[in-house]
């Protein structure tokens, strides 16, 4: 499998269609068709930003997959409701948990 077989099967396990991966990247269609066909080579700063949005760079670029955490289940959950939510219910949910946060009231 080569990277642009990487690149495609990333696009696919998150879900996104090549127009919206264009978008998030700021790519035009046909190069994001064109780099999972490997007519082209994305650039390094393409890939860094498809991290940006849940891509296993590390995959992409070698193959080998990125040490995950371990997550309890509550954690797992919650990361999934956060994955599934609008933007706006992601900022809801970063808001609050900024303000609950133990850690972050220590510091202050």
């Amino acid at each position: 499998m080569c990277i642009s077989d990487r690149f495609r099967a990333e696009r696919e396990r998150l879900g996104f269609s090549q127009r919206q991966l264009s978008e998030l990247l700021g790519a035009s269609l046909n190069t994001v068709n064109n780099w999972e066909r490997g007519v082209s080579a994305c650039s390094a700063e393409a890939v860094s930003r498809f991290g940006d949005h849940g891509a296993d760079v590390l995959y992409i670029l070698t193959g080998q997959h990125m040490p995950r955490p371990t997550l309890s289940a509550e954690e797992a959950s919650l990361l999934d409701n956060y994955n599934n939510s609008t933007e706006q219910g992601k900022a809801a949910a970063r808001a609050v948990l900024e303000a609950v946060s133990v850690q972050k009231q220590k510091a202050a």
